[in-house]
C-alpha cells in the first residue's frame, strides 16, 4: 500500500508540474490572438482570433480542474457544496451545438 501510495503522489507530482509548464505558453497565445482581435480589420482574422481565445480559455479550465484534482487528491482543498442553475445547462448545450455547425 505506501509503494502505490508513493506511485500516486509522484504521478500527481509529475502532472501538476507538467499542467504547470503549460499555462505560460498558453497566456501568451491568448495575448497574441487578444490582439489579433483588437487590432485586425479584417471579419475573419477577428472570427478566428475570438475562436482561439474561446478555446484557449477552454483550455486553461481544463488545466484548473486538473490542478484542483491533483489538490483534492492530497487533500490542500475541499469541496463545498453549491447550488446550481439548471437553466444554464441548456445554454452550455447551445453553445456547443453552434462550435459543432462551425
Amino acid at each position: 500500500m505506501r509503494h502505490d501510495a508513493e506511485l500516486r503522489r509522484r504521478q500527481q507530482n509529475f502532472l501538476a508540474a507538467r499542467v504547470a509548464r503549460v499555462q505560460s505558453p498558453l497566456a501568451s497565445i491568448q495575448l497574441a490572438a487578444e490582439t489579433l482581435v483588437l487590432r485586425s480589420r479584417d471579419d475573419d482574422s477577428k472570427r478566428l482570433g475570438r475562436r482561439i481565445l474561446e478555446d484557449g480559455e477552454r483550455l486553461l479550465r481544463m488545466i484548473d480542474n486538473l490542478l484542483d484534482t491533483t489538490r483534492l487528491e492530497e487533500g490542500r482543498q475541499r469541496l463545498a457544496p453549491q447550488p446550481t442553475n439548471l437553466a444554464l445547462r441548456g445554454a452550455a448545450v447551445a453553445a456547443i451545438a453552434e462550435r459543432a455547425q462551425r
